[in-house]
């Protein structure tokens, strides 16, 4: 399945690689990756093919899921999707309070008593499902948060940094590493990015 995925992964341009000039990500991390994950739902057959991987990776990792959160903006239909498919209750996160009605920031109707995945479309810091958890907490102090689920991973090394006790609860389909392997990418390239990537 996952030389599958990659091969589309690398048809549809998903996965871009750039060492002279590297990629400026919003976090200002200099990378010779970047991955387009916005793309993937345009194409029917890529798409058919993440569905598929990330139900399989929920189904073997977190095996007691009852409820499924996404992660605005680019986890939300992922997230919608994989409830669908699951037939599971479904809501999503917000990255800030609404600044009208009630405020809040979790959408859609939470239940403390179901075992709950948080589903974003790709691990790079951690910074956006670690903020999708707290959020969780503050609203529901009770909340039972199995763990994180992304169809990719950067594998950074400063991932989850501020919470390393929950960097093994999150499980992604595919990692960079995944890619450079299969790309069999001259290890000497990524020499200027070690203290990057794990």
């Amino acid at each position: 399945m996952k030389k599958h995925l990659i091969d589309l992964y690398l048809k549809y341009d998903i996965f871009k690689i750039s060492f002279t000039p590297p990629f400026t990500w919003s976090s200002g991390i200099q990378s010779p990756f970047y991955c387009d994950h916005r793309k993937i739902l345009a194409y029917p057959d890529l798409r058919s093919s993440c569905i598929d991987a990330l139900i399989s990776l929920i189904k073997d990792e977190f095996v007691d899921v009852k409820q499924i959160a996404g992660v605005a903006t680019a986890g939300i239909p992922w997230g919608a999707i994989m409830a669908d498919r699951l037939n599971l209750p479904f809501c999503y996160v917000r990255n800030k309070p609404k600044d009208h009605g009630l405020g809040k920031m979790i959408e859609g109707s939470f239940n403390t008593d179901l075992p709950t995945i948080i589903i974003e479309d790709l691990f790079s810091t951690g910074k956006s499902v670690l903020l999708a958890h707290d959020s969780i907490r503050k609203e529901y102090h009770q909340a039972n948060i199995l763990g994180f689920a992304a169809l990719f991973s950067y594998n950074l090394s400063s991932a989850f940094s501020n919470a390393p006790t929950l960097k093994s609860k999150a499980k992604s389909v595919l990692s960079v590493n995944d890619i450079l392997k299969y790309k069999n990418i001259d290890e000497s390239k990524m020499e200027p990015y070690r203290k990057i990537f794990a």
